[in-house]
């Protein structure tokens, strides 16, 4: 027979179920479908709190929206997700599309195990994209695990504006993926939003060639001067970005995010009251990030694949002050002594010689090209101004192309040899863009 506790306790949980069931919303307790999706249904924690604080945002021209309950997201975790209940995760916010973990588009998310959240009102382009952003995101950080500062957000065109304004309300942002367009505007009157935006977050524009919105990766990379941004340009029109592209987007974001020296925290105006406060990686995100790195030492194939994935991996423990955790000296310790001696390796001493120190020298160049962009007298003015560089500016884009073509011409650079032709073609396609004569007004969306 039942105690009479456990019994209370059963009735509890079913009263709380019922009641969440009038009410509409999902039960916290409901099972999450691993390695699959879950429909979730939400409603605004604070419904007066767009109106009250974020009085400023709005879409173009449309209001905010009036709508307080009945939202939905879906929410993609992890296989074993449960099992592993020390395990916190990288999410990714979603709009403007569905996120199926069985597409090719999904692959490093599955593989590198993110929670995915789909924002569904969002998605339609309506004027519920901040309330059901707002609704959801106070639902999934209660939900499931997800790791302190490491939010990303991304969207296609209009939702993509919609996400810029993520890291304005909530705090955790890391990086923003804007894709086909550029940041959130207001028209009556103009406002444009980069310059309410918080320092601490990456910003990676990602354009087709031929997108009518190109012009604005330079609203990016003149706009955001106290943050570290990155263009990336592919060959299509006004389209989401192909994986490799996004492949290379978050390996440069988590490059700044778990191996690069922290940046201090800067102050920006802000027209949001009481912005979001910054929220650093802490040690279960880099434990996440080693996670991968184990995972990439396992798979690597050939010496220097493998002595690049050791690197990253102790840069990791270094920079986490992982070295307490249970297992990870013993295992650090493993890993230095098989760097050392891979060092030895005359293979792997001509790879570090001839490709590794290059291709960080070309990072450092494309470092330098978007942090001399920033400051660079030609500001962006929205309408009138397309693609554009100064003498200087394309002197330093062809020496960094340069310096990637280097890294392939090694003939030891196998490692980096993907990485190194999205960005030669990416920067080649942003100069074309900035040199050719205009021969029509583009579109704007």
């Amino acid at each position: 027979m039942r105690s009479f506790p456990k019994l209370l306790a059963t009735w509890l949980t079913v009263l709380l179920l019922a009641q969440a069931a009038r009410a509409g919303t999902t039960p916290m307790e409901a099972p999450l479908r691993e390695g699959g999706v879950t429909r979730i249904t939400c409603d605004l924690v604070d419904a007066t709190e767009s109106r009250k604080r974020f009085k400023y945002i709005t879409d173009g021209e449309r209001s905010q929206s009036k709508k307080t309950t009945g939202f939905h997201y879906n929410v993609y975790v992890p296989a074993g997700y449960a099992a592993s209940r020390d395990h916190h995760y990288p999410c990714l916010f979603l709009g403007g599309k569905g996120f199926n973990p069985k597409r090719k588009e999904s692959a490093r998310f599955t593989r590198d195990r993110w929670v995915v959240v789909t924002l569904v009102e969002a998605g339609k382009e309506g004027v519920h994209w901040l309330h059901n952003f707002l609704a959801a995101h106070d639902d999934v950080v209660k939900r499931v695990r997800i790791a302190r500062g490491l939010k990303f957000t991304t969207g296609y065109s209009g939702t993509t504006r919609a996400a810029s304004v993520h890291p304005l309300v909530r705090p955790g942002f890391a990086g923003v993926i804007a894709q086909a367009a550029g940041f959130n505007y207001r028209t009556k009157p103009y406002d444009h939003y980069y310059e309410w935006f918080p320092a601490h977050v990456l910003v990676t524009g990602c354009f087709g060639n031929g997108c009518f919105n190109a012009k604005e990766a330079h609203a990016i990379r003149r706009n955001l001067s106290w943050s570290r941004t990155d263009i990336l340009f592919f060959k299509g029109g006004h389209a989401w970005a192909t994986p490799a592209i996004i492949d290379s987007a978050l390996d440069r974001m988590e490059r700044n995010l778990f191996l690069e020296p922290r940046r201090p925290a800067r102050t920006v105006r802000s027209k949001v009251s009481r912005p979001p406060p910054l929220e650093p990686v802490d040690a279960e995100g880099y434990m996440w990030y080693l996670r991968k790195c184990r995972r990439l030492i396992k798979d690597a194939k050939g010496k220097p694949a493998r002595f690049v994935a050791l690197r990253r991996a102790l840069a990791a423990v270094r920079k986490g002050n992982l070295g307490g955790r249970k297992g990870v000296s013993e295992m650090s310790a493993s890993w230095q002594a098989e760097m050392t001696e891979l060092g030895r390796d005359p293979a792997v001493a001509e790879f570090e010689r001839k490709a590794l120190r290059p291709f960080e020298m070309a990072v450092r160049s494309e470092e330098l090209l978007a942090a001399q962009v920033a400051r660079g007298t030609q500001s962006y003015v929205r309408g009138r101004n397309g693609l554009r560089f100064s003498a200087a500016e394309q002197q330093l884009v062809q020496r960094t192309i340069a310096a990637y073509q280097a890294v392939l011409d090694s003939k030891v650079a196998a490692v980096f040899e993907k990485e190194c032709r999205i960005r030669i073609a990416s920067l080649k396609f942003e100069l074309a863009g900035a040199t050719r004569k205009k021969s029509r007004k583009g579109r704007r969306r």
